[in-house]
């Protein structure tokens, strides 16, 4: 999961074609965004997956380590 995580984040440093994102989560995520055409938004979710795919594994490793 921190490859997923890692590979949304290299995703998100590329400067990425007009389209692209919302694209993504549109077509391949089969998501709908409150804004359907903005990248901005995509973005923005996207950066959020990738916070909880983080948090999800810090709070998992913590917990094993107790």
């Amino acid at each position: 999961m921190e490859r997923k995580a890692e590979a949304i984040e290299a995703l998100l440093a590329t400067p990425q074609s007009q389209g692209t994102l919302s694209w993504m989560i549109a077509v391949d995520g089969n998501w709908v965004l409150d804004d359907e055409t903005s990248d901005a938004a995509a973005e923005t979710w996207l950066r959020d997956v990738a916070a909880l795919i983080r948090g999800v594994l810090a709070e998992t490793d913590i917990r094993n380590n107790d």
